[in-house]
This record gives C-alpha cells, sequence and structure tokens, in this order.
C-alpha cells in the first residue's frame, strides 16, 4: 500500500497530472479505491516486495542488529 503524509504527500500529490481512471470505487468507496494517476517527476519507495518482506522492517531490523553492537 501507497502511503503518504504529511508534507510528502503535497510533494507527491504536486507530480499528479491527470487522473486516469479509477477501479473498485463502488465496492470501497473514495478512499480505498483503485485511483489510476498519469505522473510526472514522482519518486517513491517500494517498501514491500511480491514475496511479503517489508523493506522498513528489513532496516530496522539491520539498525538494531548494529545498534546492538556499539551500545553496551
Amino acid at each position: 500500500m501507497y502511503r503518504r503524509l504529511g508534507g510528502a504527500a503535497a510533494v507527491s500529490a504536486a507530480a499528479i497530472k491527470e487522473v486516469a481512471g479509477v477501479s473498485y470505487l463502488e465496492e470501497f468507496g473514495a478512499a480505498e479505491a483503485c485511483w489510476h494517476f498519469r505522473v510526472e517527476g514522482f519518486t517513491g519507495v517500494v517498501a514491500m516486495d511480491a514475496g511479503g518482506n517489508s523493506l522498513f522492517e528489513r532496516v530496522a531490523e539491520q539498525s538494531r542488529r548494529q545498534l546492538a553492537l556499539i551500545t553496551p
């Protein structure tokens, strides 16, 4: 799922040039529908791969291990 909060949401919204379509609007409502955007200059991070592995969880675990090595 793609999420951005606060200022990052405004930056993302600025890249949207057109709403190309929407799927599942009637089934899920506007907040949960799948919106199709045409964007330019969009930057984003894919945080979960097709296997369900989370980039954020992996980075957090690696950081915890490194921190444990340098703290008493």
